[in-house]
């Protein structure tokens, strides 16, 4: 499954009341190596690790089993975080939406998805979907300190509104339809609140919009509280559950976790957003500014960039700026996108037959909308750039950017991995490549390569997924980045760079979770 190290043993003090020692049934080996799947779906938990290379990891220094991991394992490789597959969490066929029949979930990873790191508890949220492809608008969550996915809330009923345009039985202002949302979910930690702005919405492809409230109009992005988590509710209104067949009658609690930001019922920003207003092939960075959630957003298909501040939990209060002006003949490829927190710089991927990258230098931003960079193949260099441009999902990857080594990273599943690092000047040239992991022979010691994942089917659907998109995140209380693959498996991959250190946030993350629990 993936955690390695280059030979010898690395043998982690197991403390007593930190997850070690004392049970005779946690003192099996977890398999890491050769392992892909087990009954039910499960990777049996343990706290003693066995690694590719046939050493053992033992937990229990830490706390956060994710760092006991990393921690392990050399710099710039793999380590596989999931003990439990994603398909063996799902709901039952009969709460599962679908107009005429239960989907697949297996979509909310294959299609245009993104998820988002929770870094006060080491957990991945993810919630898509969308389009023609799926309409469940269920939520899931990959623990990082268990290292399973459970199903978080189940999935509102949904009904057709006019044409292609389905509705959740609750309605726009309680729960979202699914969607594909590329690179636009994220979390709040300020807020303490998952958020998505969507993307291409079920069925019809578009924004999310509110119906049935007197005046038509765009909904604004939902955030969602996950107090509730776990205990087997729906995530809009009490008894909005799938109900069919073995189901039928079936009334769920609701958790009444999402709330939608109504900009466009009575923002001040709200005229000026609405001809702006699409985040189809969009993507979005976070980072925190004078300690409030900042989230800096392409919309429409890259035309231009915008700011949000979130003050407080009441949408009035949000602080809505354009910051980049609008340029029409940027690509609308699906773009991933990251801040260089150092320098200021939002970059986006691109297409490599047109913007190889493209973003803006915040720096220049004095109140005025600014315009843009643009980076073609010509501008990129360093020992890695023909690769880079080669590479066969070179417009599939996931961005973000590597605090500790001061550079942007892009993934696109196997275990190649590579740094994009501006070398000075403009910024619409000298972005040195480096190829920092070509990656093992062994799919046990990394993620596996787009052909590899479609070589064994599982389900109806390919394994492989429509782009990396928004599921390669940072993950601050890790130090390392975090991968999602397989549609079916919901394999989770951590890799850490060169450079890692322990990180400061260890101790909190157990605290977090006692307190939200």
């Amino acid at each position: 499954m993936g955690a390695q190290l280059a030979g010898g043993v690395a043998a982690l003090p197991l403390l007593p009341g930190c997850g070690g020692g004392g049970d005779a049934g946690t003192s099996a080996r977890e398999a890491l190596s050769g392992v892909r799947r087990g009954a039910a779906g499960v990777l049996a938990p343990a706290r003693t690790y066995a690694t590719a290379a046939g050493a053992m990891i033992y937990g229990g220094r830490w706390g956060n089993p994710l760092v006991e991991l990393l921690a392990a394992a050399p710099e710039n490789s793999w380590v596989q975080a999931n003990t439990n597959t994603f398909d063996s969490i799902w709901a039952e066929q009969d709460l599962i939406a679908g107009i005429g029949g239960p989907g697949s979930p297996s979509s909310v990873i294959r299609c245009w998805a993104s998820f988002a790191w929770d870094s006060a508890r080491s957990r991945l949220v993810l919630y898509g979907g969308g389009h023609a492809n799926y309409d469940g608008n269920e939520v899931y969550i990959f623990d990082g300190l268990t290292r399973r996915w459970s199903l978080a809330f189940h999935a509102s009923d949904v009904r057709v509104y006019s044409g292609a345009e389905y509705v959740t039985v609750d309605g726009p202002l309680h729960s979202p339809v699914s969607a594909h949302t590329y690179d636009n979910n994220g979390y709040l930690q300020v807020l303490d609140r998952f958020i998505t702005f969507g993307g291409a919405a079920a069925h019809s492809g578009g924004a999310y919009m509110v119906r049935g409230d007197g005046t038509d109009r765009f909904a604004g992005p939902y955030t969602l509280d996950l107090t509730q988590a776990g205990k087997g509710m729906v995530g809009g209104v009490t008894g909005s559950n799938v109900q069919r067949n073995s189901t039928e009658g079936l009334s769920l609690p609701g958790a009444n976790a999402w709330a939608m930001r109504d900009y466009f019922k009575d923002h001040p920003a709200a005229a000026a957003l609405t001809d702006r207003w699409a985040h189809v092939s969009c993507g979005s960075a976070y980072r925190i500014e004078g300690g409030k959630d900042v989230i800096y957003k392409y919309q429409y298909f890259n035309q231009s960039l915008w700011r949000y501040q979130f003050n407080d939990a009441d949408y009035h209060n949000d602080t809505i700026t354009q910051i980049g002006r609008s340029d029409p003949s940027t690509t609308g490829w699906d773009s991933t996108c990251a801040i260089d927190i150092h320098n200021d710089i939002f970059l986006a991927m691109g297409s490599v037959a047109d913007d190889v990258l493209h973003g803006y230098d915040l720096k220049q931003y004095a109140g005025t909308p600014i315009g843009n960079f643009r980076v073609r193949a010509a501008g990129l260099t360093g020992a890695g750039a023909s690769e880079f441009l080669a590479d066969p999902a070179a417009n599939k990857f996931g961005l973000d950017y590597d605090p500790i080594n001061r550079r942007f990273t892009a993934w696109s599943e196997g275990g190649k991995v590579y740094a994009i690092q501006h070398g000075g000047g403009a910024l619409t040239g000298n972005w040195v490549v480096t190829v920092l992991n070509p990656g093992s022979a062994s799919v046990d010691d990394r993620p596996m390569t787009r052909t590899e994942l479609d070589a064994v089917p599982v389900g109806a659907f390919s394994n492989s997924s429509t782009g990396v998109n928004g599921k390669w995140k940072w993950a601050s209380d890790l130090n390392a980045f975090v991968g999602l693959q397989h549609c079916y498996e919901g394999n989770v991959w951590l890799y850490k760079p060169q450079g890692w250190t322990t990180p400061a946030t260890t101790s909190a993350v157990q605290d977090n979770r006692v307190r939200a629990l």
